[in-house]
């Protein structure tokens, strides 16, 4: 959802990220939607994950799930002009942190970006 996010329709982003994600991520996002907007900034290209599960989930209503993403074909642009801005890296180490809501369905709480660290 992320990378499509200033493609959706502003009334209908809040309700969209909110199936996927908990409030605070929600308002990160959506702020960065905004902020994008109003500089006229698209994402292009995408995400190619790299999924593992660290620690097993035993029931739990948490859980943490690892990404090393290829995002070398994925970044920024202006829209006007077409520049691209920026370009990702191959190796990108994420970790999301889940929690699993009283309607069953796992949502995203909080996403770490390792830096430099290999993955």
């Amino acid at each position: 959802m992320y990378d499509q996010i200033v493609r959706t329709p502003r009334e209908t982003r809040k309700e969209e990220l909110g199936s996927v994600a908990e409030a605070d991520i929600v308002a990160s996002i959506l702020k960065a939607a905004d902020d994008a907007d109003s500089q006229g900034i698209d994402n292009y290209g995408t995400w190619t994950h790299r999924l593992s599960w660290q620690f097993p989930i035993g029931g739990s209503s948490t859980a943490v799930i690892a990404d090393c993403q290829d995002q070398s074909m994925t970044g920024t642009y202006e829209v006007e002009s077409g520049k691209i801005l920026t370009v990702g890296k191959e190796r990108s180490s994420m970790r999301g942190e889940f929690t699993k809501d009283s309607d069953g369905i796992w949502r995203l709480k909080q996403l770490y970006l390792l830096g430099d660290q290999e993955c």
